[in-house]
Formats: C-alpha cells, structure tokens, sequence
C-alpha cells in the first residue's frame, strides 16, 4: 500500500486514524485506518533479548535463574547490540589485528554479556576475509 514512501503524519480522530504519505514533490496518497481493527502490543523480555543479538540460549539461562520480567527487560535496554558491535570489532580486527592478540576479556562489569557475545562472533571468523552477516533470529516469540 505504501510502497517505499514515508508516512509523515498521523492524526487520531476518535476511532480512525488519517494517515498522510509524502515525496520530496509534496503529499501523494493518505488513507484512513480503523484502530479498532489493529492492537499495539509490548514487546516480549525474548524479543528484545533478540533484538540485542542474544541468542534464545542466552535469555533462558537468565529467565531460569529466577530473574524477573521487569529485570529482564532493563538488561536488554541496558544492552549495546551485538551485531553492532560485533562490525566495530571487525573493523578494529581489519585496521589493527595486533590488538586482538592474546586478548584476555575481564568479565567484571559486563552485564549480560554484549562484549563476550560480539567477541565469540569475531573469533569464529578470525579470518579478516571472512567476516559474515551474523543471522538474527525473528522466530515467533510468543512462547
């Protein structure tokens, strides 16, 4: 419906929501959506584990040992994505590899574990050649 546009405002009028699209050349197309039909929900403590590069291993050893909900999701936030630091790395690895020789990592302060994570992606491809694209998970999280 929209196509590669931008929704550039959005109006509430009681159970209707008018929506207006916008090029450079000005306003193309607008439509009204009933929000009775649509809900906006909060997202899981697991999807925003995953939306931080965690893996579903990671999110359940914290779930399992008795860690709540609210705590759950304050670590996530608190969290630096994986998959972005992981290309920092690659690009420290690429301009001064030296740096990564014998390193050791002092697990003291690091919360749940963004740096040990993005680390762990870099030696798996040590290889300056062979950095990938690391997967993300957008499984169903409603388990």
């Amino acid at each position: 419906m929209w196509g590669d546009k931008r929704v550039i405002e959005i109006y509430d009028k009681s159970d209707n929501i008018l929506i207006k699209q916008a090029t450079k050349k000005g306003y193309i197309d607008s439509a009204m959506v009933d929000k009775t039909q649509y809900r906006i929900r909060k997202l899981t403590p697991k999807e925003c584990w995953r939306l931080m590069g965690f893996s579903d291993d990671a999110f359940e050893k914290a779930k399992n040992a008795g860690i709540s909900n609210t705590q759950l999701y304050k670590q996530a936030g608190n969290s630096i994505v994986t998959h972005v630091l992981y290309y920092i790395y690659v690009e420290l690895y690429k301009a001064m590899p030296y740096l990564f020789n014998d390193l050791k990592v002092g697990s003291y302060f690091s919360g749940i574990g963004a740096f040990e994570t993005a680390l762990d992606m870099l030696y798996e491809n040590e290889n300056a050649n062979n950095f990938y694209i690391p997967e993300i998970n957008f499984q169903d999280s409603q388990t």
